[in-house]
């Protein structure tokens, strides 16, 4: 029934459902607490981290300095999610030219990397230690970012990210999940085992995790800037460890590294402009085009995803798309001409088309057991916002919880295993392996424009829920009108993406159950439904709303630990 040892969820018959899995149900998010501010405004996913950035912010930094300061202070005090030794995507409205702009710091293969040889790995050997590690992005993302709109002096953001590593972070409620879940990899591990767990067990709340070798990581990080960590003994101690477990990378991958700018994905849409992460992300271009697939489609009353028509026109459109995004969306030099030729009239036309054949259609045919490659996978997303009007959402990821276990010794710097996530089984497709590549993510930071001006940012991890979550939340509250924060705390779901080559996926994941009615008429249709069990599956929403007299508002998911902090 179950499909995996973690308990994702309990596939029952429709009308069993209930009776089967409500003893295990953890309860919806609760609608966050808003926090207002007028000048500024950090929501991140652990308090200390978005304290941090609104005192960059408090001190005269911008919306860029404060986001230097909270990506590497989540690195410290959410070490499970993110850090200096994965990747990040930062999009950002600059409030001086009305602009916005993209930087790609996806992790990336190495020059030497065998693909074939890649592809015929355990995966397990893919997923754990150094084999599966690529040149991190993080801080050249940073890095970038700061030298092109960045106020206060590099060091001035850094510095007390190190002094939080050499203090130690609190675990707050809600963590200790997260190393519960990865205690084998933790353990498997010498140095993660020695900075992150406490007499060989789970730190509990309310302790504190000194990392001290990260504390020194970063301050030469605030004295050489990007070349404290791709260059000197920080690249050195890290290419060692990993080619002392068989990894291919060389100094020189880290070296040669760099973050790309690139333009963002953006479509009009119901009077805003909403933009999006490019590829080599997929994540903006699902929203973004799910959004266009649905424009103009007549909503059941009530308007919301309550109704039976509405939740089906909504798993038909993704379904629809997902094979469509996995087919033209990855680290290619075609792929941003492909989302003109999606987002063309005529192309969105013929999938409106699609949609409106598929609802009068059969009932949907069952997939064989589609079972996501990705559910394990694991994010953190922060929002900034400043008195200048720049707006900043970032994602950031060492693609598993803990990445691959691997710290090598004297840097506490976490490293990603982001190499899993290209299309191993398939050598022909956008996200095949291939030497100095970036495998593709279902990332989505998102910004919100209203008559040029910034409305909203979100974001979220969560795996394959980003895209879906992101464009729930969208159209709740564009269109359904739905208040921000209800639609956050509201019970998801979505469709599953399928695995490999199959290119259907008719099975509904569901974080509450709906209405035996509505399961019924689902299933009618051709519907699957799987109730999961995991609190945390669905990720965690950050986000900022901007109010037409300037005021903020932070929005932080009570589904992990996020905080919001303004003033």
């Amino acid at each position: 029934m179950g499909r995996s040892s973690r308990n994702l969820g309990i596939r029952c018959g429709v009308l069993g459902l209930l009776t089967c899995i409500a003893p295990f149900l953890p309860l919806a998010g609760e609608a966050p607490t808003p926090v207002s501010g007028t000048h500024g405004m950090v929501v991140a996913g652990h308090p200390e981290a978005a304290a941090l950035g609104l005192h960059i912010l408090k001190d005269g930094g911008n919306a860029i300095d404060a986001a230097v300061a909270t990506s590497l202070a989540l690195g410290v005090a959410e070490p499970y999610g993110s850090g200096m030794g994965g990747k990040c995507t930062l999009l950002y409205f600059d409030a001086s030219s009305g602009q916005c702009f993209f930087i790609d710091g996806m992790d990336a293969s190495g020059a030497q990397l065998d693909a074939a040889a890649f592809d015929e790995l355990d995966a397990d050997l893919r997923r754990e230690g150094p084999l599966g590690v690529g040149v991190p992005g993080l801080v050249a993302t940073l890095a970038l970012a700061h030298e092109k709109w960045g106020k206060m002096e590099w060091k001035e953001t850094v510095l007390p990210i190190a002094e939080l590593a050499e203090r130690g972070f609190t675990v707050v409620e809600g963590m200790p999940i997260f190393f519960e879940r990865r205690l084998d990899r933790i353990r498997s591990h010498p140095e993660a085992e020695r900075l992150y767990l406490q007499d060989g067990t789970v730190p509990q709340v309310g302790s504190r995790l000194v990392n001290a070798d990260m504390g020194q990581t970063l301050r030469t990080i605030a004295e050489k800037g990007r070349a404290g960590f791709y260059d000197g003994w920080v690249a050195e101690a890290i290419v060692a460890e990993l080619q002392a477990g068989g990894s291919h990378l060389q100094l020189a991958d880290f070296q040669n590294y760099q973050a790309r700018l690139l333009d963002p994905l953006r479509i009009h849409w119901e009077g805003y402009e909403i933009v999006s992460g490019p590829p080599p992300t997929k994540g903006g271009a699902t929203v973004l085009l799910a959004l266009k697939v649905l424009e103009g489609f007549e909503w059941e009353a009530p308007h919301s995803f309550t109704s039976v028509h509405n939740l089906s026109a909504w798993s038909h459109a993704f379904r629809i798309l997902y094979p469509i995004i996995e087919q033209f969306f990855g680290d290619s030099a075609d792929a941003v001409e492909h989302w003109h030729r999606l987002n063309s009239r005529s192309s969105l036309s013929s999938l409106q088309g699609q949609l409106g054949a598929a609802m009068m259609g059969d009932p949907v045919a069952a997939s064989a057991a589609p079972s996501d490659h990705d559910e394990d996978t694991s994010t953190t997303h922060f929002v900034v916002a400043d008195k200048e009007g720049n707006l900043v959402s970032v994602t950031q990821s060492l693609s598993h919880h803990f990445g691959s276990g691997v710290i090598a010794p004297g840097t506490g710097v976490l490293l990603n295993n982001s190499l899993k996530n290209f299309s191993t089984w398939d050598n022909t497709t956008v996200n095949a392996t291939a030497p100095n590549k970036r495998p593709t993510s279902t990332i989505a930071p998102t910004l919100v424009l209203k008559k040029g001006r910034p409305h909203l940012a979100l974001g979220l991890p969560g795996g394959s829920r980003i895209p879906t979550t992101t464009h729930k939340v969208l159209v709740e509250t564009l269109h359904f009108n739905m208040d921000l924060g209800q639609s956050i705390g509201a019970p998801r779901f979505q469709l599953r993406r399928s695995w490999a080559k199959e290119p259907d996926s008719n099975e509904l994941q569901w974080e509450m159950p709906p209405p035996d009615s509505t399961l019924a008429a689902l299933e009618t249709m051709g519907w699957e439904s799987t109730i999961v069990t995991d609190s945390e599956y669905f990720g965690g929403v950050s986000a900022i709303e901007i109010l037409e007299d300037g005021t903020f508002i932070g929005w932080a998911d009570t589904r992990r630990t996020n905080a919001a902090a303004g003033y």
